[in-house]
Order: C-alpha cells, then sequence, then structure tokens
C-alpha cells in the first residue's frame, strides 16, 4: 500500500514540476486568451496552471497519514513553494498595473472627448473635420479592471470608479459618433458661397464644438448637455441648408430653361407643305425670340426673390443688399452670366451648323427670269443681311 502512494506522490511530484516549467519558461511572455488583456490575462494563465496542482493537492489532503510521510512533506512543502512564486506572479502583474494605471490615469482622465484633425487642403477653418479622442489605453484599463476585481483584486478607487464608467462611456462614444457623422454630413455638403453665406452660424457650431475638443474630458458630468446642444445647432443649421439648397435648385432650373432656350426658333411649313417665305421664315423667328424673351425675363424676374428669401431665412432681413451676403450674390451673377453666355453660344453653333450643313432648306425665294439670268428675290447678300441682322438680335435678346 505504502508503495502505491508512494507512486501517486511521485507521480504528483512529476506534474509539479511539469507545471512550474511551463511557468517557468513562460512568465515572461504568456499566452493570453485573444479577447483578453495582458495583465488579466497573465494572471488569468497562472491561476489555470495553479488550478491544475491544486485539485491533486486537495485530494492528497484527505489521506494525511500519507501526507505525513517524508516524501508527503517533501511534495507538500514543493507545492506551496511553487503555489507562492505563482501567487507573487499574480500579485506582481497586479501591483505593475496598478503603478502604471496611476501614471497614466491622469492624462487619460484629462483627455477631451474629441480632437480637431488636420486640415486638408483648401479647407475651410470654420468647417474643420473632428474624430473621438479616445484613448485605447483607457479601454484597456477598464477591461482589466472588470477582469481583476472578478479576481478578488481590490482596485484604487479612482480606478473604480472609472471601470464603473464603462457602459457610459461606450454610450457616450456611440452619441458622439452620431454627431460627427451628421456634421461631417453637414460641412461636406456646402458650396463655397454657402459657406460664406452660413459664416456667423459655422462659427457658432465651431466655438461650441471646440467644447469637445478643449473643455470636456472623458470624466465630465457635462456630456449629455454638450450632445444635446451639438445635436440641436445641427439640426437646425441642417434645416436651414436644406432651405437654401431647395431655393438654390429652384434658380436653377430657371437657368437651366435660360440656357435650353432656342432663340431661332423655325417657322412650320405651310398647310401644303411648302415652305414659308423668306420674309415670313425672319419675322417668325423674330416674333417668337421676342415672345421667348418675354418669357425669359419672367424667369430671370423670379431669382432676385429667392435670393432675397434666403437673405430673410440666414440673417432675418430683406434689404436684397446685405454686405454679409456678397460671395453670395456673385455665385448667381456668375451663374447668370454662365447661363446668359451658354444661351447665346449654343443657339449661335447651332445656327451655324444649320448653314453649314445646307442639307435642310429654311425658306423659299422667288427666282425672277432676267434674260439672260436668273435673279433671286431677296438676293444673296441680302439673305445674309438678313441672316447677319438675326444674329445680332439673338445676341442682344
Amino acid at each position: 500500500m505504502n508503495k502505491r502512494f508512494n507512486d501517486i506522490l511521485r507521480q504528483y511530484d512529476n506534474e509539479i514540476t511539469e507545471i512550474n516549467s511551463i511557468f517557468q519558461h513562460n512568465k515572461t511572455n504568456p499566452p493570453v486568451n485573444k479577447n483578453q488583456p495582458p495583465y488579466s490575462g497573465a494572471i488569468a494563465w497562472s491561476r489555470s496552471l495553479f488550478r491544475r496542482i491544486k485539485h491533486t493537492m486537495l485530494r492528497l489532503h484527505t489521506k494525511e497519514a500519507l501526507m505525513q510521510t517524508e516524501l508527503g512533506k517533501q511534495i507538500k512543502s514543493y507545492y506551496l513553494r511553487v503555489a507562492r512564486e505563482m501567487k507573487a506572479y499574480e500579485d506582481g502583474k497586479f501591483n505593475e498595473w496598478k503603478q502604471r494605471m496611476e501614471q497614466i490615469l491622469p492624462t487619460l482622465q484629462k483627455r477631451n472627448v474629441l480632437k480637431e484633425l488636420p486640415p486638408r487642403e483648401n479647407e475651410n477653418p470654420l468647417t474643420p473635420r473632428y474624430t473621438i479622442d479616445f484613448d485605447p489605453q483607457l479601454n484597456e484599463m477598464m477591461t482589466e479592471a472588470r477582469y481583476l476585481e472578478q479576481f478578488d483584486y481590490i482596485l484604487p478607487e479612482n480606478i473604480r470608479h472609472l471601470a464603473l464608467s464603462e457602459e457610459k462611456m461606450k454610450l457616450l462614444s456611440t452619441q458622439l459618433k452620431s454627431v460627427l457623422k451628421n456634421y461631417h454630413r453637414l460641412v461636406d455638403s456646402l458650396e463655397p458661397h454657402e459657406q460664406s453665406l452660413l459664416e456667423e452660424n459655422l462659427r457658432q457650431l465651431k466655438r461650441h464644438m471646440q467644447t469637445g475638443t478643449q473643455r470636456l474630458p472623458w470624466t465630465s458630468t457635462n456630456h449629455e448637455k454638450f450632445i444635446t446642444v451639438i445635436s440641436e445647432l445641427i439640426s437646425k443649421l441642417d434645416s436651414t441648408i436644406n432651405q437654401i439648397k431647395k431655393n438654390s435648385q429652384d434658380i436653377h432650373v430657371f437657368l437651366d430653361e435660360i440656357r435650353q432656350c432656342n432663340l431661332f426658333r423655325e417657322p412650320p411649313p405651310n398647310l401644303d407643305g411648302s415652305l414659308v417665305h423668306c420674309k415670313e421664315y425672319f419675322e417668325f423667328v423674330e416674333n417668337r425670340r421676342r415672345q421667348d424673351a418675354i418669357e425669359l425675363q419672367k424667369k430671370y424676374k423670379l431669382i432676385g426673390p429667392l435670393i432675397a428669401k434666403v437673405e430673410g431665412l440666414v440673417f432675418n432681413t430683406n434689404t436684397s443688399q446685405s454686405p454679409k451676403m456678397k460671395v453670395y450674390y456673385a455665385y448667381w451673377e456668375r451663374q447668370i452670366f454662365s447661363a446668359l453666355s451658354d444661351l447665346v453660344m449654343e443657339n449661335l453653333k447651332s445656327l451655324r451648323d444649320t448653314l453649314q450643313n445646307g442639307s435642310k432648306p429654311l425658306f423659299q425665294v422667288d427666282a425672277l427670269l432676267v434674260v439672260p439670268a436668273v435673279a433671286m428675290q431677296p438676293n444673296q447678300n441680302e439673305i445674309i443681311k438678313l441672316f447677319s441682322q438675326s444674329m445680332r438680335d439673338g445676341v442682344e435678346v
């Protein structure tokens, strides 16, 4: 019987030696589970090794006579030495983590929730981009703290308090992501002339956003107020921008109609299918151009009130000459000039192509037999003059 017990003890001795060898070989760089942070992961690894030798020791303790033998005492002493070294290793890891946290925690606690990104090329200083300034060390620290408490370690109060804020910080991060998404969508939608128009609004928004980059650490109690204020500002500005862009779309519709107007409308053929006479052709072109010009003037006159509407929307004034809208006025002046230029150029180009192509007759002329030649009425020079005059009238419309 004693021989069998001795064999059991020697086998256990080998188990302790094997576990201790694994411990000694890997303790400087222990294998840690994928989702576990380094310090609590190292402690968990050490404890998993200890459990493998502790289970057998608990069973051997029930054999008191066996453990009182010389070999039993040696095995127990060996077990306790390895167990103490493992415990010292675990406590050392905890103390190392605690000291590190006490060094970096003040900096982490002072870190603001947002960070302004370096400006991009040609970026308006009133519309900077931001990112959440959450240090990964802070997340790792809270995870470590959660695991270490499960291992029955007593955390320093400041660390424990921060660890208890983990869910709150996750919620804040989610809210900040939503705010930044809406903010970036809003500022990215603005054209330069719209940025100039909304300069005061953007300056106000930037001032409030800078609260998050300068005066709002992760440990602050004012997160909810910040999120509420910024969200309201973004929502209000977004509504204003939508109305401005709706007005812009309406103006662009008018400008497109101006661009697409045909200044040289051709008359329909006579009832018998014959072409109209030369004089009737140019009279028709002139009359239709005059009618179209009246319609174009009506559309042009609608642009002013739309721009004035924007002034009322943004500045609550109705002067139609606000100095704050100088860039905005200039933009639409360029757009109107561009539309009128396109109108003239496209019509002249279209007329040139029609005349150069020559495959389709436009009107008829009278031919008179004057022996020995045939004379046209009107003649070629007169027709050229009529086209030249029609082109000048088209340009001056």
